[in-house]
């Protein structure tokens, strides 16, 4: 290990969950991480990443955080405990939108030769469905999707990036508005279509590849019970603390067989996931 990791003191950290008075954006010029950790994945988005919920639904309703990087460094570590240690990062913030986003990957991107021993990464990136919000003459589809498509390969423009793997945009109480369902549909497909094809046109002497994770199939608000919405969503779009353990378990098993690999020390990627936060 080098000696360009030092500690952090970051969510990740414990279990805790926290006020937003006791949160803070988190500057990538500041980053240091735990000199005990090999394999750091920082995961940067909006409020999904960052883990926001509602402590409830009533007038005294605070706004906490539970960002499922926690569980999903715990997953990683208790499967592969052979292996070496890896920690997750969140770097979410409130609102984000994959526009914004681009400005802050292109800044980790960087500084990421900083980290010489950083070997594993991920990208988390979120963003609003655009039918039915104020700047949807701002933002189709199509726009959303190429800019995904673009932050995609200025990471696989790394040379120590593999993998790339796109989530899709995650299920919510939003989903009985169909306009808004059909849109959430229709940008899942294009993203899973490009990753598709992406993937195709490989040449067999590049090993960079595109990975698409559905998280939307398996926690469907739609088809789940008024025992299931009350335990993961905490409103109309945010997931309580069990929701977002459960979104770290999907991510998880869809991964595990690559993380297998990238812990191993043998391929390094990052992860953009794109949901909407509305």
């Amino acid at each position: 290990m080098g000696n360009s990791h030092h500690s952090l003191s970051n969510s990740n950290s414990s279990n805790t969950d926290f006020s937003f008075s006791q949160r803070t954006e988190l500057d990538p010029n500041k980053v240091n991480f735990d000199h005990d950790v090999i394999f750091p994945i920082l995961a940067i988005g909006d409020s999904i990443c960052k883990g926001c919920y509602r402590s409830n639904m009533g007038t005294n309703s605070e706004i906490r955080f539970h960002p499922f990087s926690v569980a999903l460094t715990t997953l990683i570590n208790e499967k592969f405990k052979t292996l070496p240690k890896c920690k997750v990062y969140e770097f979410g913030r409130v609102e984000e939108t994959t526009f914004s986003l681009t400005q802050r990957l292109l800044r980790f991107l960087q500084l990421q030769n900083i980290y010489e021993d950083q070997c594993l990464h991920s990208r988390q990136g979120y963003d609003n469905i655009p039918e039915g919000y104020m700047h949807y003459r701002y933002r189709t589809i199509e726009t959303i999707v190429n800019t995904i498509k673009d932050m995609s390969e200025q990471c696989l423009q790394q040379p120590s990036v593999s993998w790339v793997a796109i989530c899709s945009i995650p299920s919510s109480k939003k989903d009985v508005n169909m306009n808004i369902l059909s849109k959430k549909v229709e940008t899942n497909e294009m993203i899973q279509h490009h990753v598709n094809e992406f993937n195709s046109m490989l040449n067999r002497k590049n090993s960079k590849r595109l990975i698409y994770v559905d998280i939307t199939t398996p926690f469907y608000y739609l088809s789940s019970t008024p025992q299931d919405i009350q335990k993961y969503w905490s409103d109309d779009l945010l997931f309580t603390p069990e929701g977002y353990d459960k979104i770290a378990e999907i991510i998880f098993h869809s991964l595990q067989s690559h993380f297998s690999q990238h812990l191993s020390g043998t391929q390094s990627f990052f992860t953009l996931n794109e949901y909407d936060n509305k």
